[in-house]
Order: C-alpha cells, then sequence, then structure tokens
C-alpha cells in the first residue's frame, strides 16, 4: 500500500526524470536527443522528445504523461513554448510538492498565477511595436537568431517575412539544390502545373483576363469538355481548366486547339486528394467568387468568373480579379483560423490571402533535411507568434523579463489577493524557479 504523499513524490520523479531530458534541447543551443524508437531518429524540438519517453515505472509514467497533456495543450492553442512549459511546471511541482497539499488550496494558486501572467505578457505585448519598421525587424532577426542559432536561416526567414508582410505565409519545400533559398509568390498558389507542356510556349503559360472553370469531376470524352467550353470559345479568350483528371483524347484536343485555331487553353489536375482536394477546390473558387461546376450543371453567367492574370508552369499562380466577394473571402479565412493549425491549413489561408513563401531546405541525406526543416520551422512558428501577438523573444526570454516584474511585484501581489503565508511562499518560490530558463539558455547566449 502506497501512501499519498509518496504517489505525490513518485509523481515528481518522473516529471523531473523527463524534464532532465527535455531541457538539454532548450535554447537557441539547445543539444540534439539520439530517439531509439524502432527507427532511429534525432530531433532538438522538447516536445517531439517528450512524446518519446516511457518511463517502467508506472506511476513515475504518470508525472511523464501529465507534461505531455500539458505540452500538446500548449501547442495546440499557441504554437510555441511547449519546452518552456514542461520545464516551468516541473518546477512549480518540485516547490509545491514541499508542502501539505491539505493546507493549501492548489486551484487558487495557479488561478492566480495565470492571471498574474497575463496582466503582465499583455502589458509587455502592448508596448511593443507592431509595424514592419527597421526597430521591429532588428527586434524580429533577434527572435529568429534566437530561436535557431544559425545566421544563414535567421536571414532568409526574416528576408522572406519582410516581402510577404503580415499577411503571407512561410512553408518548407525540400529542394536539391545545395543551398537554402526561398521564393515569394504572389496570388493563390498551387503546386499542381500543365497536363501537357505541348500547351505551353517556352515551359510557360500566361493567361490575361481569363476563364476559370473548377470541376470537382472527371473530363473522360471530348463531348463533356466541348459541352463545357461551348459558349466561351466561340469569344476566343483565354480558358483554365481545373478538374480531377483528364482523359487523354480530352488532353489532345485542347492541344489541338492550342496549335491549330490558336486558343489559350489548358487544363490542371485538381490538388490534393480526396476531401482535401474538395475543400482546396472550395478555397479556390471562394478566391476568384466563381462556384464548383459538375457536367450536369455548366450556366456560364452563374458559375464563371475571371481572373486577371494567370501564370502556369509546373507550378500554378492565380492573381483574382477585382470583382470578389471579400466578405465571403474573410469567412473563408475565418473559418480555417477554426480548424487545428498545421502547415496544410497554413499553405490554405495564404491561398486565400494571396501571398505564400516557401523556403526550399537542401535534401543531402534525409537525417540532415530533417534536422534543418525542423530547425526552420521552429524558427518560423515563433516567428508568426511574434507577429501575430507583437513581437515576442522566444527560447525563454520573454518568460525571463516577465518574472522579474512579477518579482517586483510579489509584496503587491500578496495584498491584492489576500493570500496566507504558506501560499505567498509557494507563489515566490514558483517565480524564483523562473532563473532556470536563464541557466538553461546557456549563459544567456542571444543576441541583444
Amino acid at each position: 500500500m502506497i501512501c499519498t504523499n509518496e504517489i505525490h513524490k513518485k509523481i515528481y520523479n518522473g516529471m523531473k526524470k523527463a524534464c532532465e531530458v527535455v531541457k538539454k534541447t532548450y535554447g537557441p543551443n539547445g543539444r540534439k536527443i539520439i530517439i531509439d524508437n524502432g527507427i532511429i531518429d534525432i530531433s532538438c524540438d522538447g516536445y517531439t522528445v517528450l512524446n518519446n519517453i516511457y518511463l517502467e515505472d508506472r506511476i513515475e509514467n504518470i508525472g511523464v504523461i501529465l507534461l505531455k497533456n500539458a505540452a500538446m495543450s500548449i501547442k495546440d492553442n499557441i504554437g510555441d513554448g511547449t519546452t518552456s512549459t514542461i520545464i516551468l511546471i516541473t518546477e512549480m511541482c518540485r516547490v509545491i510538492q514541499k508542502y501539505d497539499f491539505m493546507n493549501i488550496d492548489i486551484n487558487n494558486i495557479i488561478k492566480i498565477i495565470k492571471n498574474i501572467f497575463n496582466i503582465k505578457i499583455n502589458n509587455y505585448i502592448m508596448n511593443l511595436p507592431k509595424s514592419l519598421n527597421d526597430k521591429y525587424m532588428k527586434m524580429l532577426y533577434n527572435i529568429c537568431y534566437t530561436v535557431s542559432n544559425d545566421l544563414e536561416i535567421t536571414d532568409i526567414i526574416c528576408n522572406a517575412r519582410k516581402e510577404i508582410v503580415e499577411s503571407g505565409t512561410l512553408i518548407c519545400r525540400p529542394t536539391f539544390k545545395e543551398k537554402l533559398y526561398y521564393e515569394i509568390h504572389k496570388g493563390a498558389y498551387l503546386e499542381r502545373g500543365y497536363v501537357s507542356s505541348l500547351l505551353a510556349d517556352n515551359g510557360k503559360i500566361i493567361m490575361n483576363n481569363a476563364y476559370v472553370l473548377i470541376l470537382n469531376d472527371d473530363i473522360k470524352n471530348v463531348n463533356e469538355l466541348e459541352n463545357i467550353i461551348y459558349d466561351i470559345k466561340k469569344t476566343k479568350e483565354d480558358i483554365l481548366i481545373i478538374a480531377n483528371s483528364f482523359a487523354k483524347e480530352v488532353i489532345d484536343y485542347m492541344i489541338y486547339l492550342k496549335i491549330n485555331y490558336k486558343y489559350n487553353i489548358c487544363g490542371i489536375i485538381s490538388p490534393e486528394y480526396g476531401y482535401n482536394s474538395k475543400e482546396v477546390l472550395e478555397d479556390i473558387a471562394t478566391y476568384l467568387n466563381i462556384n464548383i461546376i459538375t457536367l450536369k450543371n455548366v450556366n456560364i453567367k452563374e458559375n464563371y468568373n475571371k481572373a486577371e492574370y494567370i501564370e502556369i508552369t509546373d507550378k500554378t499562380t492565380f492573381i483574382r480579379s477585382t470583382n470578389t466577394n471579400i466578405n465571403k473571402l474573410n469567412n473563408r479565412i475565418e473559418y480555417l483560423k477554426g480548424k487545428k493549425e498545421n502547415e496544410f491549413i497554413r499553405k490554405r489561408i495564404s491561398l486565400l490571402k494571396g501571398e505564400l513563401g516557401i523556403i526550399y531546405i537542401p535534401y543531402n541525406n534525409e537525417l540532415d533535411y530533417n534536422l534543418n526543416k525542423e530547425k526552420i520551422v521552429n524558427t518560423i512558428n515563433t516567428c508568426e507568434k511574434a507577429i501575430n501577438y507583437g513581437v515576442i523573444y522566444g527560447g525563454g526570454i520573454t518568460l525571463d523579463i516577465v518574472s522579474k516584474e512579477i518579482i517586483k511585484d510579489i509584496d503587491k501581489i500578496k495584498e491584492d489577493n489576500n493570500l496566507s503565508e504558506v501560499c505567498i511562499e509557494i507563489l515566490k518560490g514558483i517565480v524564483e524557479t523562473f532563473s532556470i530558463i536563464k541557466e538553461i539558455l546557456l549563459g544567456n547566449n542571444y543576441m541583444s
């Protein structure tokens, strides 16, 4: 039979063991951890490392599970600061487990801590610049360097972010080139190109004021294609067709129209697959202010709108016309923001906003690529949070700054909240343990 105090100690011991491993990854000079989970992997991401920790003692493993749940909540709701959370929760438990749980109101203390941090961090954010001026960009540069500890990555991300201003999104892709580089795409960007190079002139198709026809369907024969383009074909205006697939005879017929009748016509296959494909088609339709059609429902006046400019290579970029329903567009963006954030969602939002930055990472071998991608993604995430919520330093620096302010006001907090001596000692002990953040940052190795 194990008493309650012993259970609490064992749970804390599990948290402590996990934290000892995770905190090695913390800060700009965080170490890489080798993960042997059947397949050897290397990671410097605290959240990834924590999710691969399992302890033999079942009670100690409860402490690890508690940390995983807390880190998952932070990742889902904020997207950054998971390693800070792991360290701070472990330190908080270290202080609290010294006291008799029956004599203190833990929930009240936690509530007070949350309120204090919300006030202090909000005040801190309110005093920070939020426009892309020189001071702002210098702070953003320092943040990116703090997270990546790499000047090349910092330069790439900051330069790309400045070009797409606040509305765009950065994503990563592999490349077989030797150096890291980025591309900026203005307009809606799809990673799909023309169905045949014979439709292109010198590898590129340019369309101006072009009709865009979106079908959540397959075009299986020439009659189906003719039924769709019959009315438009008379005017010889540019036509882009997006469909799930094109039969060979349909592609051959488009080439025939291109070569013999000088029609500027092209087809591209729907992006993504299955449900994701349907969702992205809805995004494109919203961006261009048109409706998705089927082979049984073809009405040019009701369903078609024009794109001001389209450029097609092995990728496709749209610039929408001025005839766009802004409210419908904003509602679609808000709908996507309500979903769980990941790269696919961010890419879809950037399609609707009309700006996308792609950072290409050299693919020399899988291990190096994965390590570089992880570092770049972490830096991008921190950079995005800084822009969305005000410039907030990563790597625990914000926490260090805010905790100093809390320590200064500890007596005032005691008076305002009418706390007992035991509670105030616990609160003070928790806040003072934030100095561990500074120690882990390896001698404050960040740019000031």
